[in-house]
């Protein structure tokens, strides 16, 4: 049986994604059965048990005490739900690990209730997506609205709090801590659950790309990465647009501390990324320089990650004494890429 506890700001969308994930499942794997845990509609029903008038817009409002005794309650009931699943069963129990709820910081878990020894996790999933989907999402959300407004900012702390939150949780329970792209594409994602496929990261000079030519990299996206994710678990960081979304706010007060944080939210992001996958696949289709290319070929070499580039120039001995192997040919490249797979 696998259990995962699934974490994410108010507006991250992982019950959307997780929902996708099932509706996949339920196609492509006929008899396999998912099944998703909101801990926050479990308080509203153990709330509605003991005939406390809360509703979920106010029970962050509550006393302290209250709530953590709620949450508590509403996370025994889905354990035991949970035991009486069958053994190839795969739960997926979504909370939320802090809350900014008018100027304060409220916990959204406990750790003595995380160390029920029933709550055998199989992992710690951290969704996160776009800062202008998660605010656009959460400004038409009635329950954030009561909460006050938060700044783009604020709302990148926040998904700070929560990743920083949750790889404490995994520590703690001894298992494995991933974070996944909300865009991430479901299918591939159901093989990360379900199937024993590699894990990569795709790294590539995307700005370097797109200012020479645009249309090269979408020709890559359609043609070379549905057989990557044919082959792995593909780690994309174009599921996450934060850097090419940052001029959405050259207008706020806060551009500069706003451009800052999504700088050392997206090194730490791809960094996370490598650290979660087998190996490093590069496509340096350009003979620009791309400094985060390269730190993330030598972060994955200083891990001890293989690392497979495609790069159709003459490379500097440095470079090749970081990797794996180098092709100029893009053909050799995807045939070794698939060895690597098969192996």
């Amino acid at each position: 049986m696998q259990i995962w506890l699934v974490t994410g700001i108010s507006g991250c969308g992982w019950k959307e994604l997780l929902t996708e994930l099932k509706e996949k499942a339920e196609h492509y794997c006929p008899g396999k059965k998912i099944y998703i845990y909101d801990v926050g509609s479990y308080m509203q029903k153990e709330c509605e048990r003991l005939n406390i008038s809360i509703s979920k817009e106010d029970i962050l409002d509550v006393d302290g005490n209250l709530l953590e005794t709620i949450r508590s309650l509403a996370l025994k009931a889905v354990i035991a739900e949970i035991k009486t699943l069958s053994d190839d069963a795969i739960s997926f129990v979504g909370i939320h690990t802090v809350f900014r709820w008018k100027n304060r910081l409220i916990p959204g878990v406990s750790y003595y209730d995380l160390g029920d020894p029933e709550l055998d996790l199989t992992g710690v999933v951290n969704i996160i997506d776009d800062i202008t989907s998660i605010i656009s999402k959460n400004d038409a959300n009635i329950v954030r609205k009561k909460a006050g407004e938060l700044s783009p900012v604020e709302t990148q702390k926040w998904m700070q709090e929560e990743e920083l939150l949750s790889k404490t949780i995994a520590d703690i329970k001894k298992c494995p801590f991933y974070i996944i792209a909300r865009k991430h594409n479901t299918e591939n994602l159901l093989d990360f659950f379900l199937g024993e496929k590699k894990r990569i990261y795709l790294s590539y000079p995307i700005t370097a790309i797109r200012s020479e030519d645009p249309a090269r990299l979408n020709t890559f996206q359609n043609n070379a990465l549905p057989t990557l994710n044919e082959l792995f678990v593909v780690y994309n960081p174009l599921a996450i647009s934060d850097l090419g979304n940052i001029s959405d706010f050259k207008d706020s007060d806060d551009y500069c501390r706003i451009t800052d944080i999504v700088n050392a939210r997206t090194i730490q992001r791809d960094f996370r990324f490598i650290d979660q996958s087998n190996a490093v696949v590069v496509y340096y289709d350009t003979d620009k320089n791309s400094p985060g290319v390269f730190a993330e070929i030598y972060y994955a070499y200083r891990t001890g990650k293989p690392v497979f580039i495609y790069y159709p120039h003459k490379a500097s001995p440095f470079l090749q004494d970081a990797v794996t192997s180098i092709d100029e040919n893009f053909d050799s490249f995807m045939a070794r890429i698939r060895e690597y797979a098969n192996s």
